[in-house]
């Protein structure tokens, strides 16, 4: 049971009944205007003008913490809503969650250095320590999702806290006891899981999902937290290192990783085999509960981030295949399936006309890296597809958005993997229907010149493509069939699919 001390003070929070009769006031149908409300309390309980003993302030930030972390989960679930909140809605949603966040997970830190200041502390102290850490280290992972969902630098001291949090919780043994963090929690969750589990999902996800598959994301590595693994030793199932010593995130180990010492080393444990399972499911068409994802995410939508995660986390991970070059090149950038099309049949030549300009910061042979200023990157998306023409070349080329990030001057830097350097248009039909122009269908074909694979790779609207429909194209005054091979990729406006290309003589046509 709490230590209940009334203090000698007109101050609202200065005794437990003032403190509810102040919570029971706040305006309870503005989720909002509450969570402003309480985060503005919850930062006068460690205030020393206050001098509030530490086990009020105890008591005092769990009753406020308590209180609004309902209301928090309904703006975390808004934030991330299908379909996604107005623009306006979004921005002040974000602001709010961040300021809540911030402000509980200092005053969970300011109380932690006070117990270790302290010469005594009470019995009831000791007794929620864990408690006090697990949802400091909560609060953080808060932060953390915010930063990534907007592809934002992360402060510094974002990792300096966690490395205390952690440190702490190391130090007087208690990572692997289990907690539960608020009511509506399962029981069971540990410091160790929750930590290592922000850092691998962090690490997996940060500029590579948009917003609402990093949410995703999020909540299937918490659900995998206890078969997660964190030691002071470097073992061979290692994935990340985390430096308790300097506030730098989390780096992916490597054959030439340095090891050091205040390293924590944390591993996938048995992870990877329960997200095998968990796909499975996915595959049957089910979402299982315990991911505790809001109304309206599709199964396919889960299916896509979890495979993503399957990736990841497997003993190989994805590498870069190729090195990169520092090298600027202005590009002329036109987004969108219809416009990259009415480009690439337009031959357009013009650089200043079609589209805005970028400017590379490097390029690698299957991508590159471009800088944006702040005031052009609102509307950039992960997955999105790009149409990019360089200065001095005369054709379009096509390539899809893979990363996204943002420096210390809040520009953005965009990861594009090419498709094609060149692109010719084409039309389709249905094959039993070669000849008619009903229902023909505009596609992007982005195989090289002279390819003579037998395949065609090509870009088309995602409605258009069916694995059990053979198409009949037309490109330069010839016919070829095409039989369906593999869906490679989709997105909004576009699908990129796979077909085995065979030449139709001139008397098939009008078959």
């Amino acid at each position: 049971m709490w230590e209940l001390i009334n203090n000698p003070s007109d101050h609202p929070l200065a005794n437990i009944k003032s403190a509810r009769e102040l919570l029971d006031s706040l305006p309870k149908e503005d989720t909002a205007k509450l969570l402003q409300e309480i985060a503005y309390w919850v930062e006068s309980v460690t205030v020393p003008e206050n001098k509030f003993r530490l086990s009020h302030q105890l008591a005092v930030l769990r009753l406020l913490d308590d209180t609004a972390h309902p209301y928090l989960s309904n703006a975390v679930n808004e934030y991330f809503a299908v379909p996604a909140p107005s623009a306006f809605r979004s921005n002040s949603m974000w602001v709010t969650l961040n300021e809540y966040y911030s402000r509980v997970g200092h005053a969970y830190l300011s109380v932690l250095r006070s117990c270790l200041e302290a010469k005594k502390r009470s019995s009831a102290i000791t007794l929620h320590l864990p408690l006090v850490t697990a949802r400091g280290i909560y609060a953080l992972a808060g932060k953390l999702k915010l930063a990534a969902a907007r592809y934002a630098v992360v402060e510094p001291e974002v990792w300096s806290d966690m490395s205390e949090f952690y440190a702490f919780a190391e130090a007087k043994k208690y990572l692997n006891e289990p907690l539960t963090l608020y009511d509506e929690f399962t029981a069971g969750k540990s410091i160790q899981a929750l930590f290592a589990g922000t850092l691998i999902w962090q690490a997996c996800c940060s500029g590579s999902l948009s917003p609402l598959q990093i949410h995703i994301a999020e909540r299937v590595i918490t659900s995998l937290g206890n078969h997660l693994t964190l030691d002071a030793q470097y073992f061979s199932g290692s994935m990340l290192a985390f430096d308790l010593r300097h506030a730098i995130p989390p780096m992916r180990l490597n054959g030439e990783s340095t090891l050091r010492h205040g390293l924590r080393f944390i591993g996938v444990g048995d992870a990877p085999q329960h997200l095998d399972d968990l796909l499975g499911l996915l595959e049957k068409g089910g979402i299982p509960e315990p991911l505790a994802l809001s109304k309206g995410y599709t199964v396919e939508t889960v299916l896509e981030v979890v495979r993503h995660l399957a990736q990841h986390v497997s003993s190989s991970p994805p590498l870069r295949r190729n090195p990169r070059r520092e090298v600027c090149v202005n590009l002329c950038v036109a987004n969108g399936f219809s416009r990259l099309h009415e480009l690439a049949a337009a031959h357009t030549a013009s650089i200043s006309a079609a589209g805005e300009r970028w400017l590379t910061k490097d390029i690698s042979a299957n991508g590159f890296l471009c800088i944006l200023p702040s005031e052009r990157a609102n509307r950039m998306k992960i997955g999105e597809l790009v149409g990019l023409q360089p200065e001095k070349i005369d054709r379009w080329g096509a390539g899809i958005v893979r990363r996204m990030s943002r420096d210390a001057q809040n520009n953005l830097l965009v990861g594009v993997e090419m498709l094609s350097n060149q692109l010719v248009g084409v039309l389709l039909h249905e094959h039993l229907n070669a000849a008619s122009d009903i229902g023909g269908q505009r596609a992007l074909y982005l195989n090289k010149p002279g390819d003579d694979s037998g395949e065609a790779w090509l870009l088309m609207k995602p409605e258009f493509f069916s694995a059990k429909r053979s198409l009949s194209m037309s490109m330069d005054e010839q016919q070829y069939l095409l039989t369906p091979l593999e869906l490679m990729q989709q997105g909004e406006d576009y699908t990129v699919a796979r077909y085995r290309k065979m030449e139709q003589a001139a008397s098939s046509n009008s078959a």
